[in-house]
C-alpha cells in the first residue's frame, strides 16, 4: 500500500491567522468613534454601528437604498463627483464636506475622506465621517458677525459724513450772518441737534460691539421710528406712525434703516415732499412694513436696481443697499 499525504498544518495556520486579523479588523471598524461605510457602486455595503447611531438609520435601510438617497439633495452633485472620480482611480480632495441627512429630518454637515479599497472581489471606497456641524455653526456665526459688523461700519461713515457735511454748512452760514443775532440762535440750535445725533451714533456704533447687541431683538415698529425721526430735521413734513405699532423681532440695525430712509425722504424728496408714512399690515400671515413719502420719487427703470451697491450713487442714496441688505 503507497500513502501519500500532505502536511496543511502550515497552511492552516496561515489561513487562521488571516480570518483573526480580519476579525479583529472589523471589530475595530465596527466600534470606531466615527462613521465609516463602503460603498460601491450607487449602494452602501458596509456601515458600521457609529454610522447607524449617528444617522438613526437601521443596516436595512441604508443598504437598500442608494448612498446619495442620505445626502442633501444641494451636496448630491459634489459627492457623486468625488466618488465617481475615485472609482476611476483619479485623484479627489483628501478631505471635503457635505450635508448629510439624518432619519430625523435634521442636516448635518460631514467631513468625509475616502479611499480606494477592494470589497468582495470589486472596486469600492471606504468612507471616513467626522460630524462638524458645531464648526460649521461657529463659522457661519463668526461670518454673520463679521459680516454685520463690515455693515455698520459703512452705516457709520455715511451718516457721520452727512452729520459732519451738515454741520459745516452751519457754520458757514453762522460766520455770514455774525450780526444777526436771531439766525445765529437758530443755526446753533441746529448744530447742538447734529452734535446729539453724532453722539446718539456713535454710542450706537460702541454698543453694538457687544455681542448681545447684535442678536435679534423685540423693537416696537412706531418706537423705533420716532427715535429716528427726532434726530433728523423734519420741520414741515410730517411724519404718520400707524394706529397700532406691532412689536417686531428684528435686528438692532433695524433702527439704522429706518434712520436711512426717512433721512432719503428729506435729502431727495425735493419741495414737494411734505409727508412720510409709515404702514403695517399682515397679508397671507405675513408682516409688511411699508414707508412711502409724497416726493420726487425714484423713476421705475431704476427701483429694481436701487438697492444694488454703488447704483444708488447715481441718486446719491447709498444707504438704500444698507436697507437691502439688513431688512429683516
Amino acid at each position: 500500500m503507497l500513502s501519500i499525504g500532505t502536511d496543511m498544518t502550515a497552511q492552516k495556520k496561515i489561513a487562521a491567522a488571516l480570518k483573526e486579523s480580519e476579525e479583529r479588523y472589523r471589530f475595530l471598524v465596527e466600534n470606531a468613534p466615527l462613521s465609516i461605510t463602503v460603498v460601491q457602486g450607487d449602494r452602501t455595503r458596509f456601515v458600521n454601528r457609529f454610522g447607524l447611531d449617528a444617522s438613526g438609520y437601521t443596516r436595512e435601510e441604508i443598504l437598500s437604498r442608494p448612498f446619495l438617497d442620505f445626502v442633501h439633495p444641494e451636496d448630491r452633485g459634489l459627492v457623486y463627483a468625488n466618488h465617481n472620480r475615485q472609482m476611476k482611480g483619479e485623484k479627489v480632495a483628501g478631505l471635503y464636506s457635505f450635508r448629510a441627512l439624518m432619519k430625523s429630518g435634521e442636516s448635518r454637515w460631514y467631513d468625509i475622506k475616502s479611499v480606494p479599497v477592494t470589497w468582495n472581489g470589486a472596486p469600492a471606497t471606504m468612507n471616513y465621517y467626522i460630524d462638524v456641524s458645531e464648526r460649521k455653526s461657529i463659522e457661519d456665526t463668526l461670518h454673520s458677525v463679521n459680516g454685520k459688523l463690515l455693515l455698520l461700519s459703512r452705516i457709520t461713515r455715511h451718516d457721520l459724513g452727512n452729520q459732519i457735511t451738515a454741520l459745516r454748512g452751519f457754520i458757514d452760514l453762522s460766520r455770514a450772518h455774525t450780526g444777526d443775532p436771531g439766525r445765529l440762535a437758530g443755526y446753533l440750535e441746529r448744530m447742538e441737534s447734529i452734535a446729539g445725533t453724532l453722539s446718539e451714533q456713535l454710542q450706537f456704533t460702541r454698543d453694538y460691539g457687544e455681542l448681545d447687541l447684535m442678536s435679534p431683538q423685540w423693537l416696537n415698529l412706531g418706537e423705533v421710528f420716532e427715535k429716528v425721526a427726532a434726530q433728523l430735521p423734519l420741520d414741515e413734513v410730517s411724519l404718520s406712525l400707524p394706529e397700532k405699532n406691532p412689536d417686531i423681532y428684528v435686528d438692532p440695525l433695524f433702527s439704522k434703516v429706518c434712520y436711512n430712509l426717512i433721512e432719503d425722504s428729506l435729502r431727495y424728496g425735493g419741495e414737494q415732499l411734505t409727508e412720510i408714512s409709515v404702514a403695517a399690515e399682515t397679508r397671507r400671515s405675513r408682516a409688511h412694513r411699508h414707508v412711502r413719502d409724497n416726493g420726487i420719487g425714484v423713476p421705475d427703470s431704476d427701483k429694481e436696481r436701487i438697492f444694488d451697491m454703488g447704483f444708488g450713487k447715481k441718486y446719491r442714496v447709498w444707504p438704500l443697499f444698507v436697507s437691502g441688505e439688513s431688512s429683516p
